[in-house]
C-alpha cells in the first residue's frame, strides 16, 4: 500500500521479477478489497507508513483481528513517529526511503522469516 505511483510500481516490478505475488494498492480502500477477495494468502503487508485517508499503521491494525494477519514492513520518507506521523511499536520493522532495490529485497524476505509481530505492540501469531 503506498500512494507515490512510482515508488510503488518500483517495488511491485522488483518483487514481481524476485517471484512474489504482488497486489498492489495506492490507498486503504484497495488494499481493503483485495485483502477481503485475498484473505489468508497474503503474507506480507508492505506499507507506507503516512497515507491519505488512513495510515499504514492503522491498516495493519485493522488487520490484526484476521485469522492469519500478514507480517508488516513499513516504509517512509519521514522518520517513523515523528511529527506528522504515527508511531511505530518498538517491534515493527521499517525501512526508510529512498532505499535500493537490494535493501528493499533485503527487508522483505527478513520480515518473512521473522516471527510474526502485532501492529499494536504484542506478538502475533
Amino acid at each position: 500500500m503506498e500512494d507515490d505511483d512510482p515508488i510503488r510500481k518500483l517495488a511491485e516490478r522488483v518483487l514481481t521479477d524476485q517471484g512474489y505475488r504482488i497486489l498492489s494498492a495506492a490507498n486503504a480502500a484497495e488494499a481493503r478489497a483485495l485483502w477481503s477477495a485475498n484473505e489468508g494468502s497474503v503474507d506480507l503487508l508492505l506499507s507506507d507508513i503516512t497515507m491519505p485517508g488512513l495510515s499504514g499503521v492503522a491498516f495493519a491494525a485493522e488487520l490484526e483481528g484476521s485469522v492469519r494477519p500478514p507480517r508488516t514492513l513499513f516504509i517512509s520518507g519521514y522518520l517513523a513517529g515523528g511529527v506528522g506521523g504515527p508511531a511505530l511499536p518498538v517491534e515493527a520493522r521499517f525501512l526508510p526511503k529512498p532505499f535500493s532495490v537490494a535493501a528493499l529485497l533485503d527487508a522483505v524476505r527478513a520480515t518473512l522469516d521473522s516471527p510474526a509481530v502485532a501492529v499494536t505492540g504484542g506478538s502475533g501469531t
